[in-house]
């Protein structure tokens, strides 16, 4: 157990003790431990360094973090039940409603839509979302969903876009077979052009075994201002 600043003999008239200045001393420079139990506000000028995880409630403000193992303001982050999107970051939803039976070996292209009565179509100069410029897709999150039939495991591929430019082109395509699918991914694109519209291009494959039925996707894109390197 550590050792508690005391003030026994501290008293008018009393002979003050080495002991009673050090304690203090040795307690504020880590030459012993001691517990130190704070009331009112603590206000830290410089780097707060922590050996071990907080209990109770942390809040301070700081320089804003993607990836942050203790920090409200993160893209993700360990140790919170949410992680708040920072003034620096943002997220993007590119989605389509339900599509009740989408056909094989067929292109079919999906954003937040230019025409709010178009929800999904076989025509990229009908579809788009305009983003800010100069903004870093730092990962993107894609999750099909499935309300009506399953189908077989033949997988579609899926590619972002902008404009006719190739953003991205999702390494492992999703299959149809399960009510939910879901992937992660990371890009690290910059997009310094803002009037050009971001789509999703969605190729159903070749040949369906059996075709699902009433489907839909949500695509995430999470950014941040300016170019990230890495």
């Amino acid at each position: 157990m550590a050792n508690i600043l005391s003030k026994t003999g501290i008293t008018d008239n009393s002979t003050i003790r080495t002991w009673h200045v050090t304690q203090s001393i040795d307690a504020f420079t880590n030459v012993e431990a001691y517990d130190i139990t704070i009331s009112g506000s603590l206000t830290i000028i410089g780097d707060l360094n922590l050996d071990i995880n907080p209990t109770g409630n942390l809040i301070g403000n700081s320089a804003y973090a993607l990836s942050s193992s203790y920090s409200t303001n993160a893209l993700s982050a360990s140790s919170t039940t949410t992680a708040d999107i920072s003034n620096d970051t943002t997220a993007f939803q590119l989605y389509h409603g339900v599509f009740k039976y989408p056909a094989q070996n067929s292109t079919y292209y999906f954003a937040i839509d230019i025409d709010p009565s178009i929800t999904l179509t076989t025509s990229s100069n009908s579809v788009g979302t305009f983003i800010p410029t100069n903004l870093t897709i730092i990962s993107a999150s894609l999750t099909t969903t499935i309300t009506g039939t399953t189908g077989s495991n033949e997988a579609s591929s899926y590619r972002l876009y902008q404009k006719d430019i190739l953003i991205h082109d999702f390494e492992a395509a999703l299959s149809h077979n399960a009510k939910v699918s879901y992937s992660l991914q990371e890009i690290n694109v910059f997009v310094s052009a803002s009037n050009k519209p971001l789509y999703m291009v969605w190729t159903t494959p070749t040949t369906w075994t059996t075709a699902p039925t009433f489907v839909s996707h949500n695509l995430v894109l999470y950014c941040t201002r300016g170019y990230n390197p890495v």
